[in-house]
Protein backbone atom coordinates (compact mmCIF):
# COMPACT_ATOMS: atom_id res chain seq x y z
CA UNK A 1 0.00 0.00 0.00
CA UNK A 2 1.26 3.48 -0.87
CA UNK A 3 -0.27 6.83 0.07
CA UNK A 4 0.94 9.92 -1.78
CA UNK A 5 0.14 13.37 -0.40
CA UNK A 6 1.56 16.87 -0.18
CA UNK A 7 3.63 15.60 2.77
CA UNK A 8 5.40 12.95 0.69
CA UNK A 9 4.64 9.28 0.49
CA UNK A 10 4.25 6.51 3.03
CA UNK A 11 3.57 2.86 2.57
CA UNK A 12 3.98 -0.66 3.81
CA UNK A 13 5.01 -3.68 1.82
CA UNK A 14 4.79 -7.43 2.20
CA UNK A 15 4.96 -10.28 -0.27
CA UNK A 16 6.54 -10.27 -3.67
CA UNK A 17 5.32 -7.09 -5.37
CA UNK A 18 7.52 -4.01 -5.35
CA UNK A 19 7.64 -0.24 -5.62
CA UNK A 20 10.38 1.95 -7.06
CA UNK A 21 10.99 5.65 -7.29
CA UNK A 22 12.57 6.08 -10.72
CA UNK A 23 14.48 9.35 -11.06
CA UNK A 24 14.98 11.23 -14.30
CA UNK A 25 18.70 10.54 -14.17
CA UNK A 26 19.73 6.91 -13.76
CA UNK A 27 18.62 6.76 -10.08
CA UNK A 28 16.28 4.06 -8.77
CA UNK A 29 15.03 4.00 -5.19
CA UNK A 30 13.67 0.55 -4.30
CA UNK A 31 11.07 1.54 -1.72
CA UNK A 32 10.33 -2.11 -0.91
CA UNK A 33 13.91 -3.38 -0.69
CA UNK A 34 13.55 -4.43 2.96
CA UNK A 35 10.28 -6.35 2.65
CA UNK A 36 9.99 -10.07 3.43
CA UNK A 37 9.24 -11.49 -0.01
CA UNK A 38 8.45 -15.06 1.07
CA UNK A 39 6.09 -14.09 3.92
CA UNK A 40 3.10 -13.40 1.70
CA UNK A 41 -0.23 -11.87 2.57
CA UNK A 42 -2.75 -14.54 3.49
CA UNK A 43 -0.05 -16.84 4.88
CA UNK A 44 -0.63 -15.71 8.45
CA UNK A 45 3.09 -14.90 8.60
CA UNK A 46 3.23 -11.63 6.62
CA UNK A 47 5.17 -8.83 8.28
CA UNK A 48 4.50 -5.53 6.51
CA UNK A 49 7.59 -3.30 6.37
CA UNK A 50 6.94 0.45 6.41
CA UNK A 51 8.65 2.95 4.12
CA UNK A 52 8.38 6.69 3.61
CA UNK A 53 9.93 9.46 1.60
CA UNK A 54 9.44 13.18 2.10
CA UNK A 55 10.41 13.75 -1.51
CA UNK A 56 10.05 11.81 -4.73
CA UNK A 57 11.21 13.25 -8.03
CA UNK A 58 10.38 11.28 -11.12
CA UNK A 59 8.09 8.30 -11.49
CA UNK A 60 6.57 6.04 -8.90
CA UNK A 61 6.29 2.46 -10.20
CA UNK A 62 4.40 -0.17 -8.22
CA UNK A 63 4.18 -3.61 -9.81
CA UNK A 64 3.75 -7.30 -9.21
CA UNK A 65 6.61 -9.77 -9.33
CA UNK A 66 5.43 -10.71 -12.82
CA UNK A 67 7.24 -7.58 -13.98
CA UNK A 68 10.18 -7.42 -11.56
CA UNK A 69 11.08 -11.13 -11.90
CA UNK A 70 10.98 -11.34 -15.69
CA UNK A 71 12.31 -8.03 -17.04
CA UNK A 72 15.81 -6.59 -16.57
CA UNK A 73 15.92 -3.85 -13.93
CA UNK A 74 17.67 -1.41 -16.27
CA UNK A 75 14.97 -1.88 -18.94
CA UNK A 76 12.20 -1.40 -16.37
CA UNK A 77 13.76 1.87 -15.16
CA UNK A 78 14.47 3.12 -18.68
CA UNK A 79 10.87 2.42 -19.71
CA UNK A 80 9.40 4.08 -16.59
CA UNK A 81 11.28 7.27 -17.53
CA UNK A 82 9.42 7.63 -20.84
CA UNK A 83 7.46 10.87 -21.11
CA UNK A 84 4.16 9.18 -22.07
CA UNK A 85 3.06 7.06 -19.08
CA UNK A 86 0.40 5.18 -21.08
CA UNK A 87 3.02 4.14 -23.62
CA UNK A 88 5.42 3.27 -20.80
CA UNK A 89 2.85 1.01 -19.13
CA UNK A 90 2.21 -0.84 -22.41
CA UNK A 91 5.96 -1.21 -22.99
CA UNK A 92 6.52 -2.58 -19.47
CA UNK A 93 3.96 -5.32 -20.18
CA UNK A 94 5.60 -5.97 -23.55
CA UNK A 95 8.94 -6.50 -21.80
CA UNK A 96 7.59 -9.61 -20.06
CA UNK A 97 5.37 -10.96 -22.84
CA UNK A 98 6.40 -14.34 -24.25
CA UNK A 99 6.82 -14.87 -28.02
CA UNK A 100 3.43 -16.64 -28.09
CA UNK A 101 1.77 -13.58 -26.51
CA UNK A 102 1.32 -15.13 -23.07
CA UNK A 103 2.86 -14.20 -19.76
CA UNK A 104 5.00 -16.26 -17.38
CA UNK A 105 3.15 -14.75 -14.39
CA UNK A 106 0.37 -12.26 -13.81
CA UNK A 107 1.41 -8.63 -14.23
CA UNK A 108 -0.16 -5.57 -12.68
CA UNK A 109 1.43 -2.15 -12.46
CA UNK A 110 0.86 1.48 -11.61
CA UNK A 111 2.86 4.47 -12.84
CA UNK A 112 2.52 7.90 -11.23
CA UNK A 113 4.63 10.90 -12.04
CA UNK A 114 5.10 14.02 -10.05
CA UNK A 115 7.13 15.90 -7.54
CA UNK A 116 6.15 15.60 -3.91
CA UNK A 117 8.00 17.29 -1.11
CA UNK A 118 7.10 17.72 2.52
CA UNK A 119 6.63 21.26 3.75
CA UNK A 120 9.15 22.54 6.30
Amino acid sequence: MIVVSERGLIGASAGDSGAWGVGAERSVDDLTARQHRKLRLGSGRARPIPFSRSKLDGTLLAATDGLFNYAPANKIAETARQEDLDAAAKELIRLVRLPNGGLQDDVGLLLVRGHWMAEG
